[in-house]
């Protein structure tokens, strides 16, 4: 695929919105997958996009597009972080 980047996209969305908001997010290509949850975050999904730069456009052109969206957050996995990491070993 070449793409270089997964992301955990946890959203807190207003109960009224979130079926269009994760009808929307669905449609969009980064999009890998999607769930509603219960908790502080009722919509969680793992999206992946090209290079870690295209995260700030993800986040305010996409995320910030989505109806009722009240709080968000971006997780890098895991692995993503230590293959970065040189830690002498």
């Amino acid at each position: 695929m070449g793409y270089a980047c997964e992301c955990m996209v946890w959203l807190s969305v207003a109960p009224e919105s979130l079926e269009p908001a994760a009808l929307a997010l669905t449609r969009h290509p980064a999009t890998k997958y999607l769930s509603a949850t219960a908790g502080r975050y009722n919509l969680v999904g793992l999206v992946v996009v090209e290079h870690y730069q295209d995260l700030y456009d993800f986040a305010s052109k996409v995320l910030g597009a989505l109806p009722g969206v009240r709080d968000l957050d971006l997780t890098l996995p895991d692995a993503h972080l230590q293959a970065g990491l040189d830690t002498g070993r």
